[in-house]
């Protein structure tokens, strides 16, 4: 009995399970930090983009009070004739 309990092949029951579990929850957990790396990344991403755009309409809301040329606030700035005509 007492090779067999020494032996690799023989393994109680629920000493898989209890492995089997750990390896989800660690799994799970790899996961978890995975999403939220992967969130913060495009959080930041998304923030930059916003910043960006705020800082165009800033920048053409300035140019449009100087009366500079639709044509080069369009061309300065990025945005559309249309956005620039509704700031």
């Amino acid at each position: 009995f007492e090779e067999l309990q020494a032996s690799i092949k023989w393994v109680p029951t629920f000493e898989v399970v209890e492995k089997i579990r750990a390896e989800e929850q660690m799994i799970r957990k790899e996961a978890v930090k995975a999403a939220k790396e992967e969130g913060r990344v495009e959080g930041n991403r998304e923030g930059k983009a916003e910043g960006k755009k705020e800082k165009a309409i800033e920048m053409a809301k300035a140019m449009k009070q100087k009366n500079i040329d639709l044509a080069v606030i369009v061309e300065v700035s990025g945005l559309s004739i249309q956005e620039i005509e509704q700031l």
